[in-house]
């Protein structure tokens, strides 16, 4: 009943002050609602403090009115939003007309305004300075009835408001001494402010002060009074999420108690915050908590979301200055992970092989303290610095790293992201502790290092290790390994297992999880095992790393592996991997592997190759051909010994050194086909002929007992491998007509990187029409497997070149979506970048994935992304692109190029003005960025397009002109073209490209409609002038040939032929692409390597580093059993019947 009657009082007009909703949001849950106004009615007339606002005693009408009457959807801090003047012409603004300004280039949150005079940053962290303007905008809080005094300092122009009325300011004048005043009686409550802003011809200056009842001095209006409802954000205007916090991140305490506060902030008041998966209740955008502090450093990680998509993650810092220093020195932490491009890799996902305490972080040879190190180790110090004397302290970095202090970054050489270049930083530092974290590494040498510091502009020292102290707790735990499986073996000192069983064939059944990485030569066995006959095996990283540590540190070690040879006696001296620790680019280090007609355990000196210990069995391919046999290589530090079945055979005493192996290895299974070698492509047979059933690494000598052990159970728990059913059907399938073959070879020819069997089949199955529209419709095409392989970490194609480039390779090779990558390397082409130039692989990486997705997709999209990455931008200078200073290579090249086609309709004045609308269009941090006060706001006009583009704009100016761009007659035609030169005739005659241009201009550039056009088309489909008419490109020709065969695209084979045809994938110098007419490829030289990248193929039984052919199975796998079977298959997968007689007399020959 009496829920019902103060309902009924919420209902009676009652005047009331207005207020922010977070003051009344009282249930705990996010967000105010009818919720706690339910709440609050449930504690009517009690004396529950939280829902007595006015603190009367007792929960009344007025406290509820107060609740309905608040102003709900705030979030603290002033809306800013910033306009552009600068038109490099020298000139200088007046203060502007408020009332029509164009759209804001920058909008975002402003938590108070406090840009104090001469501080030539741009101003309150928006990137504007000269020639710009601002319009800060929300409601200011008053909390008690009185007047308030205001001052205004800065230039040029400045004017407060509050509740629409102008309480003080200037249009022009230099308030940086003496500030402008006024004041104003206020209520109680929230009253609408706003502040206009602008500057003309210096980097501007803004400071809004207040005088509360009480105070004795004038202070900066702090976000607590301060609040801003959603505003609307410009498509393309800077923006985005602010947290302020309190006390500041990467400070200090000495206490083990802390009292944080925090401001999220942004253009969008519905932000929303989480923190360890809870969602944290804010009140307007305020957040606070007691927190219990651990000594040392101590961080909260935040993510920040708003409901229109923005989203920051934020890490706090807070370093407790209590920990007990009892040790002095850092201690380090050290970590293996190839890498060949800055910047240093993330350990996210890695585990330290050792920690080590050391005096300092001055490194000047391979060892950190009692560890030696070599290229690939990552170095993590951490410790605290201990500061005696207050001051502005500065820091210097002498190589590739990464200095923080309490979790900020101070210095940094490519530490965070690629083209990072923060040497020096200065920071003011009080008396006390601060948490010390140095990143180092090198990817070729060992992580040199040393860091500078001095104080307050004095003589620049190295930090004495005096200054370093550390306790216990900076050391991590011990990695944290799961059990091994219970499979019965010998378990202790074990490092890595691989029993290569059926279905889990990369599992490491050790505990520690370092799985193996996958290859595409291997051919799994049915019951487990692996078939390498052709070169190739699987790998892992972190395996090697690890075991390589362990067996120096125990000067100890096993090598087991069970297998099956299969082939001949070798009659050449090549090393054919079993199991292996070897380097990333194939030098081994330890192992068993066959040579010649010996089975070899070696282990490499880590110096001089005379101290190699290598023990034989002589006569083991013969006296073993064909069985299951289990090998055991030991090393206890002297003596190295062999065991065959469970029985010694032979023991060499040995002064092998291996102190100083390279600390970054990997541990293989065979030889992986993936390895970033650079040697030159071989058919030379280094191949383990046969399958390897299982293997395994111990950090110590298994006794033996043990290795019988290992021996026994391994024939109880490893099943005898089974040959996969790998038949295929005979083809031509039977029916097929020599026109149905015919039309499958040209719509494979062009559509993708060659046919193979399964292309053939499959087109001759679905029909021509059904097998184009489904590659049209690439989403709807499972790829998993591929994408599964590429998931290999040991690609690198993030951040190495060669990974990036091997990955292409593969998708060209394997892929199902045959179109989409035909058209993938078509745009990458279209919009050629030179990696020597941009010297970015991720940033080429996330690109070329940038037009994978939109290469069926729309034109615009594609040219938008080009313009928007890295890449592009770094190419073509517009780095350099800005305001009074206009850089022209992108203007020109966006319609020379990337639109119109060269001298098609367009004139210099043209690029001129798109230059203007294209500056601030640069890079930071790694990555594309909009700097607005690089941009030229000035009107522009490009005749030819007939395009006028007001004043103010920001980057909407460039996107303006990719519209026209799109829409215009000239792009559809040039596009269209070069489609058609793709598909149908290096120069396409007019009424091929005449309905493809139309489609485009009809659809806005949808690509998608245009192949689909043009694949409709009679002179594409049936006419047989436009057939076998176009000479492939290197790469078409290369991946057709491994297409066709069958054969896995090991890089540096095709890499080295693709460059000795003069098509150096990703760096051609020109930002015209390679040529797609033949003429340009043929010539003696291409030719010639033609010819050999084929004898390559064909010929190559077992050099993982280059393509090969299983011919075998090739032949075996569709049951041929006469040459004349044999050249029927290859003449349905090539030439069709094309091919002259005298070629099947010379094949004939061959295979007979």
């Amino acid at each position: 009943m009496r829920t019902l009657v103060f309902l009924s009082f919420l209902y009676l007009p009652v005047l009331a002050q207005l207020e922010p909703c977070g003051f009344f949001e009282v249930n705990d849950v996010p967000g105010f609602g009818s919720q706690d106004l339910y709440y609050a009615a449930t504690q009517w007339r009690t004396s529950e403090q939280e829902t007595d606002f006015n603190s009367d005693g007792v929960t009344r009408v007025d406290d509820m009115v107060r609740m309905m009457n608040c102003v709900n959807g705030l979030t603290h801090g002033l809306a800013g939003s910033y306009y552009g003047f600068h038109t490099g012409d020298g000139s200088a603004i007046t203060y502007p007309d408020f009332s029509s300004l164009p759209d804001p280039v920058v909008v975002r949150a402003t938590e108070r305004l406090d840009h104090e005079p001469h501080n030539y940053h741009p101003l309150l962290d928006s990137e504007m300075r000269n020639n710009s303007a601002a319009i800060f905008e929300g409601y200011l809080f008053v909390p008690d009835d009185s007047t308030y005094v205001f001052q205004i300092f800065g230039y040029r122009g400045i004017k407060l408001f509050i509740d629409d009325q102008l309480i003080t300011g200037f249009e022009s004048a230099w308030a940086i001494s003496t500030p402008y005043r006024g004041e104003a009686f206020l209520t109680y409550g929230l009253h609408p402010i706003r502040i206009e802003y602008f500057t003309a011809d210096h980097a501007g200056s803004i400071v809004v002060k207040w005088l509360q009842p009480g105070w004795s001095d004038f202070r900066v209006i702090d976000p607590e009074y301060l609040y801003h409802e959603t505003v609307e954000v410009p498509t393309y205007a800077n923006t985005g999420l602010e947290c302020l916090f309190e006390p500041a991140s990467c400070t200090r305490t000495v206490s083990q108690s802390l009292s944080l506060s925090a401001y999220f902030m942004g253009p969008d008041s519905d932000i929303r915050v989480f923190s360890d998966g809870q969602e944290l209740v804010l009140q307007d955008g305020f957040w606070s908590v007691d927190l219990s502090l651990q000594p040392g450093l101590n961080e909260m990680d935040f993510l920040m979301i708003d409901s229109q998509g923005r989203s920051k993650e934020v890490t706090y810092y807070i370093y407790s200055d209590t920990e007990n220093l009892n040790r002095n020195g850092l201690v380090a932490t050290l970590y293996g992970e190839q890498f060949t491009a800055a910047p240093i890799p993330s350990i996210e996902n890695l585990q330290p092989y050792t920690q080590l305490a050391v005096p300092g972080v001055q490194i000047d040879s391979p060892m950190v303290g009692s560890a030696y190190t070599s290229g690939g180790v990552l170095c993590h110090w951490n410790g605290a610095l201990e500061i005696q004397q207050a001051g502005k302290y500065q820091f210097r970095i002498s190589s590739t790293g990464l200095l923080k202090l309490n979790g900020k970054t101070i210095c940094a050489i490519y530490g965070e992201y690629r083209g990072q270049w923060m040497r020096y930083g200065t920071i003011y530092l009080t008396p006390g502790n601060y948490h010390f974290h140095l990143e180092t590494a090198d990817a070729w040498h060992f992580p040199d290092s040393a860091v500078y510091w001095s104080l307050n502009e004095g003589e620049e020292t190295l930090i004495p290790d005096s200054a370093f102290h550390h306790s216990d707790s900076y050391y991590q735990d011990v990695p944290v390994f799961g059990e091994p499986d219970d499979n019965y073996r010998v378990r202790s000192g074990l490092v890595s297992e691989y029993l290569l069983r059926e279905g889990e064939y990369l599992r490491d059944s050790s505990g520690r999880n370092f799985s193996l990485e996958e290859d595409m030569r291997v051919i799994k066995q049915g019951n487990g095992g692996i078939d390498i006959s052709i070169g190739g095996g699987y790998s892992s990283e972190q395996s090697g790393v690890h075991a390589a540590h362990e067996i120096v540190e125990n000067q100890g070690m096993t090598f087991e592996a069970e297998f099956i040879w299969e082939g001949p006696t070798p009659n050449n001296w090549s090393t054919r991997k079993i199991l292996t620790l070897m380097t990333p680019w194939g030098t081994r280090r330890a192992g068993l592997a066959i040579r010649n007609r010996y089975l070899v355990f070696f282990i490499e000196d880590d110096e001089d190759y005379q101290l190699d210990a290598e023990l034989v069995m002589n006569n083991f391919t013969s006296l073993y051909q064909g069985q299951r046999v289990h090998v055991t290589g030991t090393w206890d530090g002297s003596t190295a010994r062999l065991y065959v079945n469970g029985q010694f055979i032979d023991s060499i005493t040995t002064e092998c050194q291996i102190d100083q192996w390279e600390k970054v290895l990997w541990l293989s299974v065979g030889t992986p086909s993936i390895l970033r070698t650079w040697s030159t492509p071989s058919t030379y047979d280094y191949s383990f002929h046969g399958k390897i059933l299982m293997g395994a690494v111990y950090n110590r000598p298994l006794s033996s007992s043990e290795i019988l052990y290992n021996y026994q159970t391994n024939q109880n728990i490893i099943a005898p491998p089974v040959e996969p059913d790998i038949s295929r059907p005979a083809f031509p399938p039977s029916g097929t007509t020599q026109a149905e073959l015919e039309e499958a070879h040209h719509i494979l020819n062009r559509l993708t990187f060659g046919p193979d069997q399964a292309s053939l089949e499959s087109i001759l199955s679905m029909g021509v029409d059904a097998w184009i529209q489904k590659q049209l419709n690439p989403d709807e095409i499972d790829d998993s497997k591929l994408e599964h392989f590429l998931s290999n970490k040991n690609l690198k194609q993030k951040t190495t070149n060669n990974g990036f480039i091997k990955e292409m390779l593969y998708r060209s090779v394997y892929s199902e979506r045959q179109l989409q990558e035909v058209m993938t390397q078509f745009w990458e082409n279209h919009f050629n970048t030179e990696m020597s130039k941009v010297h970015h692989p991720h940033a080429e990486w996330i690109e070329n994935n940038l037009f994978r997705a939109n290469a069926l997709g729309n034109f615009k999209d594609l040219l938008v992304g080009s313009a928007t990455h890295y890449p592009m931008t770094k190419y073509l200078d517009n780095i350099h692109n800005k305001v009074g200073s206009p850089n022209e290579n992108y203007g020109r090249e966006i319609f020379e190029l990337h639109s119109f086609g060269a001298n098609n309709n367009y004139i210099h004045e043209d690029i001129i003005q798109a230059a203007r609308c294209f500056t601030g269009w640069t890079i930071r941090e790694g990555k594309f960025y909009f700097n607005p006060v690089n941009h030229d706001y000035g009107e522009k006009y490009l005749p030819s397009l007939s395009l006028y583009i007001p004043p103010g704009g920001g980057m909407i100016d460039g996107l303006m002109v990719i519209d026209d761009i799109v829409s215009s007659h000239q792009t559809a035609y040039y596009i269209a073209w070069k489609l058609c030169q793709l598909f149908i005739d290096d120069d396409p005659p007019n009424y091929a490209v005449t309905p493809a241009a139309r489609t485009f201009h009809e659809t806005n550039g949808d690509i998608n409609q245009v192949l689909n056009t043009i694949f409709n088309l009679q002179i594409f489909r049936t006419d047989q002038a436009y057939r076998r008419n176009k000479v492939k490109t290197p790469l078409e020709f290369v991946t057709s040939v491994m297409r066709v065969t069958e054969s896995d695209p090991a890089f540096r084979g095709v890499y080295y032929y693709l460059d000795k045809m003069g098509m150096e994938l990703f760096n051609y110098p020109f930002p015209t692409g390679f040529e797609e007419a033949g003429d340009f490829w043929v010539n003696t030289n291409s030719l010639l390597f033609r010819w050999n990248f084929v004898h390559l193929v064909t010929s190559n039984r077992g050099y993982s580093r280059s393509p090969g052919m299983n011919i075998a199975d090739f032949i075996n796998s569709r049951g041929l059993t006469t040459s004349d079977e044999v050249m029927s298959l290859l003449e349905g997968l090539t030439t069709h019947g094309r091919q002259q007689a005298s070629v099947n007399s010379l094949l004939e020959d061959y295979l007979t």
